[in-house]
């Protein structure tokens, strides 16, 4: 079933693509998420993310189950760094802020959403290598790559 509406939307069916949006905008929405904490800026990094996947839909190569899961997530985490390089001047001009730190309360409780509200209280430079590393699974080599930056940095 999904070969098929992948086959469809690669040929530029319309109501495929649809299909494949709403199936996968609220995953890659969160991946989004991970790195602005503005739903808007999210909507539209999410909405050219799309736009890329179904333009390069017919490069694709379906070879595992969840192949068109990372691939998508992919193009969306290098949409999120494009949109952050082009925003923001320098990602770490601002210094991890002092917080009063009360650990009484484990954080086994937390839900995806106070995870990514955690993440926003970091500052962008802070959360984008945080996520790329802790979550996404970049190595520091990798990210200085994608940011730009030196890996000591």
């Amino acid at each position: 079933m999904q070969n098929q509406v992948l086959l469809q939307a690669a040929n530029g069916n319309h109501k495929a693509q649809k299909q494949l949006y709403l199936q996968h905008a609220n995953r890659l929405m969160l991946v989004c998420r991970r790195y602005v904490s503005n739903n808007t800026d999210a909507e539209s990094i999410v909405n050219s993310g799309f736009y890329k996947i179904f333009n390069h839909l017919k490069n694709f190569k379906n070879e595992h189950e969840n192949s068109f899961d990372a691939w998508s997530k992919q193009i969306i985490i290098n949409e999120a760094l494009r949109f952050l390089e082009t925003n923001k001047q320098n990602l770490f001009t601002s210094e991890i802020p002092d917080t009063d730190t009360d650990n009484r309360h484990a954080d086994s409780d937390l839900v995806y959403e106070d995870y990514l509200n955690l993440l926003a209280k970091l500052p962008q430079g802070f959360r984008t290598v945080f996520s790329l590393f802790a979550i996404d699974g970049y190595n520091h080599k990798e990210i200085a790559e994608q940011l730009n930056i030196t890996e000591s940095t």
